[in-house]
């Protein structure tokens, strides 16, 4: 895996299935770090990499799924949307610390440095079940454009 919290799909970027309602931003984000890595290795890590994610960004994947399979004639998955090999990040995730964790409300940003000095900063959504990562789209990355 490259450098920590961008899914190379063209959108910004905890361990099995999720993370406990008590736990901090900074866990949730190094347990997908460690999620992310897995998938590399093993397609279905995928999955629980998706369980990871916030509302927003599961429906946006969903969006996605239901193109795919419109266009392929075969059902996708959404966490199929997250491709093995192009979730790239910005930190190495084997190297990376948190540094700080900024909450306000229900909404968290926490930033990560990695050896080398290179810094990330994952923006985290609090929902019933803990801190769910929150993808960043880029722009025309809507599902409805």
């Amino acid at each position: 895996m490259t450098t920590a919290a961008v899914i190379a799909l063209g959108f910004g970027l905890t361990s099995c299935g999720g993370n406990a309602a008590g736990e901090r931003p900074g866990r949730a984000v190094q347990a997908f770090l460690e999620s992310a890595q897995r998938a590399e290795r093993d397609e279905r890590a995928l999955a629980e990499v998706h369980t990871m994610l916030c509302a927003s960004s599961r429906r946006w994947l969903q969006t996605r799924a239901e193109r795919a399979s419109a266009l392929a004639g075969r059902t996708f998955e959404p966490w199929e949307m997250l491709v093995p090999g192009r979730i790239r990040l910005r930190v190495e995730p084997s190297a990376a610390t948190v540094i700080r964790e900024q909450v306000q409300g229900s909404s968290a940003t926490v930033t990560l440095v990695d050896r080398s000095g290179t810094r990330a900063e994952v923006p985290l959504v609090l929902e019933a079940d803990g801190w769910k990562l929150a993808l960043e789209l880029a722009p025309g990355g809507e599902p409805d454009s």
